[in-house]
């Protein structure tokens, strides 16, 4: 498939799929005579595995070094597992922040329904 196609089947902007590509994250794509990409399900693989990687807020600079730990082979498996490890203890407190934010916000518009539109009703 040609990258348009990939965009479309992974949902990553072509300028994505180019930079990903540039950064080594997804292995060289093949091309064809006449130099266009040509992507194979192991390439749209790759492209899931960072699209995924980045919406779990895994930083480019991370994800560019997991791939070269993943290069090395099995001897840096313990590596790629601590390093995974890490990147999910800075998503669950993300998270934790986020779910904080959500109460505090639930709480401001439980207190505005209560308390602020009954004044309002005396005030009209």
């Amino acid at each position: 498939m040609n990258i348009n196609e990939a965009s479309q089947k992974t949902g990553l902007p072509k300028s994505t799929i180019r930079y990903y590509e540039k950064l080594n994250i997804v292995p060289p794509i093949k091309r064809d005579k006449n130099e266009v990409r040509i992507f194979e399900e192991t390439d749209i693989e790759w492209l899931f595995f960072a699209k995924q990687m980045r919406g779990a807020n895994v930083s480019i600079k991370t994800l560019v070094h997991y791939i070269s730990l993943f290069k090395e082979g099995e001897g840096s498996i313990e590596s790629r597992i601590e390093l995974l490890t890490n990147e999910l203890l800075k998503l669950q407190e993300h998270i934790s922040g986020l779910q904080a934010a959500e109460r505090s916000l639930s709480e401001k518009i439980e207190k505005y329904r209560t308390h602020v539109i009954p004044v309002e009703k005396k005030l009209i």
